[in-house]
């Protein structure tokens, strides 16, 4: 057996394995974790066919039409309205990975009791949630601008940025516990300023050897 021979067999034998631990995830209703086993199967290539499998087969199983994940299927290169960075391979996956394990970021406002002052004010509070991500160190930066209500009518803008260091995990929240959850505190300033809106560009990696492209934020 040639080198190119037992390398296409090894390749192959990979892609099963995977193939069944996604099964076994996608019967469970585990769509998030079937799709990233398949996207993390192996290099080069990264299995897009068989990324491809998995998530259409969790399509067609839980999702109804027009979901975005189906919108995805049909903007690829084997889809009925290919888009403009369908036939890349790397961009293809890119939107993919997009997709699966996009961030979600909310600011809520809670009253607050200040003991000190025997007073009570609005507290912000910025909440991260990242989609069947792991933790480790440097799984993100938050390049952050943020906007702070001065008076009737003016604005302040801070910039800073920010890593997992600079949050704290949010362990009761009111979210599903199966991923990491991170938030952020700012209280009301001395000069009566509170925030407004957080916007910036968010450095996030899934996983140690996954990195997504920058993605542009912007909440209120």
């Amino acid at each position: 057996m040639s080198a190119a021979s037992a390398g296409q067999t090894a390749l192959a034998a990979q892609a099963f394995i995977q193939y069944r631990r996604a099964q076994a995830a996608l019967r469970t209703g585990q769509l998030v974790q079937a799709a990233g086993t398949a996207s993390r199967a192996g290099k080069p290539g990264l299995m897009l066919g068989l990324t491809l499998l998995i998530v259409a087969g969790a399509v067609s199983l839980y999702y109804t039409r027009e979901n975005p994940l189906e919108q995805w299927l049909r903007n690829t290169r084997f889809g009925t309205r290919p888009a403009a960075w369908a036939g890349d391979l790397e961009q293809e996956l890119d939107e993919l990975y997009c997709l699966l394990y996009q961030p979600r970021m909310r600011l809520e406002r809670k009253d607050t009791w200040n003991h000190r002052l025997n007073t009570r004010y609005t507290a912000v509070w910025l909440y991260v949630e990242f989609p069947a991500a792991e933790r480790f160190p440097g799984m993100f930066t938050l390049d952050a601008t943020e906007v702070w209500r001065a008076g009737l009518w003016g604005n302040v803008r801070q910039q800073n940025v920010w890593t997992e260091k600079d949050f704290e995990l949010d362990i009761g929240g009111r979210h599903r516990h199966d991923r990491p959850v991170y938030r952020r505190v700012f209280h009301t300033s001395h000069e009566g300023e509170n925030l407004r809106s957080i916007s910036g560009t968010l450095h996030y990696r899934p996983f140690p050897d996954l990195t997504l492209s920058p993605i542009e934020i912007e909440i209120r």
